[in-house]
Parts: structure tokens; sequence; C-alpha cells
């Protein structure tokens, strides 16, 4: 199951591919509804937040490859401390109608100053100095669930020698190799070009090497007694399933 898919990218995260892998892939990717209710948007949860990205079919999808840049450094946001500020209920309306619905849609806007603590728990931009469960890339033109940051919970290592640390450094080679793939308000279909650059990143120069430091750091994530169980998707899982368990590590009281 690629871990990568669930972990990193997000949006799309979890909405296209609920199967997860410890090897290589986009970490935006999860199971498409699988996806009928994440990430993707209607049918397909919003992949992309703020303007929802179009469906616009496969025309005009421009090609991609890896092509790390030659300044790639990866850095480490830690995961923010969890805070018991959000009820089952409100972990569930988030999702509906912030993640499943567009971000700059009038249910999340209400819902973000409705439950202000909650949401500035949920809800982080990449910008952050720490991030919570979800976090939004492009100025909320797609999200990933925070599964490093959940790694570093669960294993109570925050630091940039752990676990959770070299996950997202892998993960973000992978983003930062495919940056030039898509931009926020392109086609679903674009979106899943980049996904796809992901997954070729992993196995190249610098990516290649973070892969192997995960490796190496991490071990087995998925061993029977892991505690780092908590936060992949098992298979038939979708984004709702990783999303509800990794708010409310984060953020439930």
């Amino acid at each position: 199951m690629n871990l990568r898919l669930l972990a990193g990218a997000g949006i799309a995260l979890f909405g296209v591919l609920a199967v997860i892998a410890c090897d290589g892939s986009d970490e935006s990717t999860f199971d498409k509804e699988k996806q009928g209710g994440e990430d993707g948007g209607t049918g397909s949860p919003p992949l992309f937040g703020s303007d929802g990205g179009g469906d616009a079919g496969d025309g005009g999808v421009r090609a991609c490859s890896p092509n790390i840049p030659s300044n790639f450094q990866p850095t480490w946001v830690p995961p923010a401390a969890p805070q018991k500020v959000c009820t089952a209920q409100a972990i569930d309306d988030y999702y509906k109608a912030c993640l499943k619905g567009a971000w700059n849609s009038v249910a999340c806007q209400s819902f973000l100053k409705s439950e202000a603590a909650c949401a500035a728990c949920l809800d982080t931009p990449e910008t952050a100095p720490k991030v919570g469960p979800v976090i939004w890339r492009l100025d909320h033109g797609y999200f990933n669930i925070n599964i490093p940051g959940c790694i570093a919970l669960v294993q109570n290592n925050a630091t940039d020698t752990g676990c959770g640390a070299a996950y997202e450094n892998f993960l973000s080679c992978d983003r930062a190799a495919c940056s030039a793939c898509f931009q926020k308000g392109e086609s679903t279909a674009q979106f899943e070009a980049y996904q796809k650059c992901q997954t070729q990143a992993g196995g190249v120069g610098v990516c290649e090497n973070l892969a192997q430091t995960r490796a190496q750091t991490c071990g087995d994530l998925t061993a029977p007694d892991a505690s780092t169980l908590v936060c992949l998707p098992s298979t038939g899982e979708t984004i709702v399933d990783v999303y509800t368990r990794t708010a409310k590590l984060f953020c439930g009281k």
C-alpha cells in the first residue's frame, strides 16, 4: 500500500487512492470513491480547494516528468500540538463543507467562522510554522492529509531526524520535482498528471536518496503492532476514514 499517496498529497490525496504503499508514488493520490466522497468532489470531492479545479476532461493536459530543482532542500514543518477543540460532529462537518465541498464555498466559509477554534486546528496552510491534520497547498489549490505529522505525533518524535521528518522530506522532493505539472485551478486530468509525475520522481536522484533515508529511518510502518497504523489507510478505506482519524488525533475532544 502506497503511503506516499496518502501522505502527501492531498486532496487528491484522499480521493484518489485509498490503497497506500510504503513506496513511491504521489502523496496526493487516493481512491476516487472511494473518491466519491472525499477529496474529490461531487463524484470526486473537490480535488482543488478554492476554485474546485475543473473537470475539463483530458484535452490539453501537459506532459510531465520529474525535474528536481538544483537548489532543492527538504524542509521539515513539525506537527502542531494536539488540541481538544473539535467535536466529532465538527470534524465531520469540516470534511463535508471544505474538503468534499470547495474551500471557498459559502458552507465552508461559514464553518470556518462559526467553528473558529476547531477550524484553526484542522485547516492549515503549508506556510504555517506548524501544521495540523489538513495541509492546504497552492493557496488552497489542493490539500494533503498530514500523514508525516501524524507519524511524528504517535511516535512522540517531531525532530528533524525522526520518521515523520524523513517521510515528509521524501514527499516534499516529489512535489518539488513535479511543481511545474500543476497550477491552482487546472483540471482534474492535469492534477492526475501531477500525481503520476510524483510517482516517477521517487526513483530519481535526490528524491530516490530521500526515499531510501525514509525507509531506513521509519522501518515497517505497517507492521501489525506499529503505532503508526492509525496514520495510514488500510485497503478499502477512503480519505474520509484516514482524515477522521487524523483529525481526531490532532483536534478531537
